[in-house]
């Protein structure tokens, strides 16, 4: 009940009346792996990425590998600045999830964070066989071609995007 109730003030914007009902259900049901989840998501929201974390591993403690959850960890780690382990987070997401777009987007910001440019292009440019409509991707792919000055090809997959979300001109 408390999670749901946690759920409904986050989707009228009561983030700290959220914050309260969500800490209140994990106090109750520790094992409850959707509410250590959306609690860590607040802390997240928050820019408690020590705590998000705790809130994290202790929903993958429960659950196992969860392609969400180890996105959320990685995000986490991102807010931390350790680039490197917020890569590792990611890799394990788009592993165990090879179709989800975010965690393919933020694995490649990290790893582009990390100076490591042409791995985060080859991510993107396969993630834009895999995920032909994702114009995220896409615009992510031309600006980091752009920024290693192949501008042909940025400019393809800028257009690509525009293509499919005409009004984000």
């Amino acid at each position: 009940f408390f999670n749901n109730l946690g759920n409904s003030y986050l989707d009228v914007g009561n983030v700290d009346k959220a914050f309260e009902v969500l800490q209140k259900a994990v106090e109750i049901n520790p094992l409850l792996s959707e509410a250590n989840m959306n609690l860590g998501n607040i802390y997240l929201q928050k820019q408690m990425p020590a705590q998000a974390i705790r809130q994290y591993e202790n929903a993958l403690a429960i659950l196992g590998n969860e392609a969400k959850t180890l996105n959320n960890l990685g995000s986490a780690y991102m807010q931390l600045k350790e680039y490197g382990r917020a890569e590792s987070y990611y890799k394990t997401a788009v592993s165990t999830d090879p179709e989800y777009a975010d965690a393919r987007r933020n694995l490649a910001q990290a790893l582009q964070l990390q100076g490591k440019l042409q791995e985060a292009i080859s991510l993107l440019r396969a993630t834009v066989v895999l995920l032909p409509q994702d114009a995220e991707s896409a615009v992510m792919l031309g600006l980091l071609l752009r920024q290693v000055k192949e501008y042909a090809d940025a400019e393809k997959y800028l257009l690509k995007a525009l293509e499919l979300v005409p009004e984000h001109s």
